[in-house]
């Protein structure tokens, strides 16, 4: 039996992704292909989404948030996690090419009231789509959180001593520094397509 590989969970991410986008068809989509995996494949999904999330989080190029800050008009409204759920939902190439060059935001569909993996009007809470694997596997099993929390862990360092590498190396992201006092015009060299989508255009809506 062939275990789950990051390819294969990016390749579930790219077959739940609806056009036109909308999180909650993403959402619907992301459960009925989850429900068709084995009990051990739904940990490695798991896996993968958590830990694709954290990366984008402790992300060495801190410019991604300065972008997404762009997109806001200038407002720090938005939630780190809801954020990196979106990106995963994005798929493989968008998300490697915004964390390698955060302007490549600006390439995207995100706008201020859809760049999280949370529903409209619950963007500071945490997205769903992280627990869903999880939620499935603890159903079939009859499982605790706490239970399941152990066997989550000691399957993530199997899984991590498998794959964190490669991933780690695919990814190949920049060190990039962010300064809090810049303002929005300090970022216009910086990020110039986020800053021409979202600022310039944007203030002429």
């Amino acid at each position: 039996f062939k275990h789950m590989t990051p390819n294969d969970f990016w390749q579930i991410i790219d077959q739940a992704r609806p056009q036109p986008p909308s999180i909650a068809e993403a959402n619907r989509n992301l459960l009925r292909l989850l429900a068709a995996l084995p009990d051990e494949e739904l940990l490695y999904f798991d896996y993968f989404f958590t830990y694709y999330e954290a990366l984008v989080i402790a992300s060495p190029n801190r410019l991604i948030w300065d972008a997404l800050y762009l997109v806001h008009g200038g407002k720090s409204a938005y939630s780190t996690y809801g954020f990196a759920a979106w990106l995963i939902l994005q798929g493989k190439n968008t998300y490697l090419a915004v964390l390698r060059d955060a302007d490549r935001l600006a390439d995207t569909e995100a706008a201020p009231n859809y760049c999280s993996g949370s529903l409209k009007g619950h963007e500071h809470e945490l997205p769903e789509q992280r627990a869903f694997a999880a939620r499935l596997y603890r159903e079939r099993t009859q499982t605790g959180i706490r239970a399941f929390n152990k066997t989550a862990a000691e399957f993530a360092r199997k899984a991590h001593a498998e794959w964190g590498g490669t991933i780690q190396q695919e990814l190949n992201i920049p060190s990039r520094s962010t300064d809090r006092t810049r303002t929005i015009e300090d970022l216009a060299p910086i990020l110039p397509d986020t800053y021409r989508k979202y600022i310039q255009h944007g203030n002429r809506r």
